[in-house]
């Protein structure tokens, strides 16, 4: 777990803590001309509103990782920060995309060499994501762009609850890690688990954040589906299936004796950019193939 924590916190989406940031502080008194960012979603933000030769450096290596980003091809142009401040002086920025996990020593010592930092909220609701779309889009001076992208998001929202508007039983669904962790109350999985017309079994029974899953509970909670995060492995869908599947303790369990397996790419699930609403419709295209989501929109 601790692998996936530190990944996450370079991803920008330390899921359940969402300290606010302070909308005063993020006033820029001109639109940027030379930007940096340091958080993967912010990566995947500003690629998709500023004017991309304005983009000076991008948060890291992590941005060609295909298994987190949705910037692979686009990440390779661009030279990468590295939470490196000598090299991202070097890089005379004038704008600086952070999110608010970073710390603040790190943001006060970049607004000491007069550099404009904004920083954007933890998004823990695709709702709070559009609302980090429109404030980005403002300080870029990049509205129009940010409002269709916030209304293609809209759109699409409203596509998958009509398809959904035929779920009469909602699926009793556990979020699990390859490392034994869940996602409760107050995370995007969580978020995503609601919107998709499921029940949390992670949230049912008051988990809060991230935390630790025995077989014995999951044996308990018996789920009708089980969403496997491959985030921190390199296994693939058959090689976690079969794991279950030969697991004599778990063979009563419904997700087990059904082959309701799956696993769904993290760079959409556990993402805190624009592309968590594709994390939304992948959840519910292999929950409920029946409604074929993708067919269409």
């Amino acid at each position: 777990m601790k692998k996936l924590f530190l990944i996450l916190l370079t991803m920008g989406t330390l899921l359940g803590c969402n300290d606010k940031a302070d909308d005063k502080k993020n006033i820029v008194s001109k639109f940027p001309e030379r930007i940096v960012s340091l958080t993967l979603s912010g990566d995947e933000m500003v690629l998709s509103l500023a004017d991309n030769n304005k983009i000076k450096a991008l948060s890291g290596k992590i941005a060609e990782d295909g298994r987190y980003s949705n910037i692979v091809e686009k990440a390779k142009q661009y030279p990468k920060a590295e939470n490196n401040m000598e090299f991202v002086l070097s890089m005379k920025p004038d704008f600086i995309l952070a999110s608010s996990w970073v710390s603040k020593d790190i943001i006060q010592s970049y607004k000491d060499f007069g550099i404009n930092v904004f920083t954007y909220d933890i998004p823990i609701t695709i709702e709070e994501q559009m609302n980090n779309l429109q404030k980005l889009g403002e300080v870029l001076g990049s509205e129009e762009k940010s409002l269709e992208l916030i209304n293609s998001q809209k759109e699409k929202l409203k596509y998958l609850e009509q398809k959904l508007s035929a779920v009469k039983d909602k699926k009793r669904v556990l979020y699990y890690t390859t490392d034994g962790f869940t996602s409760g109350k107050g995370t995007t999985i969580d978020d995503i688990l609601n919107k998709a017309k499921t029940v949390n079994l992670a949230s049912e029974m008051g988990i809060v954040g991230f935390k630790s899953l025995s077989k014995e509970t999951i044996i308990d909670i018996n789920p009708e589906v089980i969403i496997i995060s491959g985030t921190s492995s390199k296994i693939g869908k058959a090689e976690i299936e079969e794991r279950f599947i030969k697991d004599v303790s778990l063979r009563n369990v419904e997700a087990v004796k059904n082959h309701k397996i799956y696993m769904i790419e993290d760079r959409h699930m556990t993402t805190i950019s624009q592309s968590m609403i594709k994390g939304l419709e992948d959840l519910i295209d292999v929950i409920y193939p029946e409604l074929k989501v993708k067919d269409v929109g």
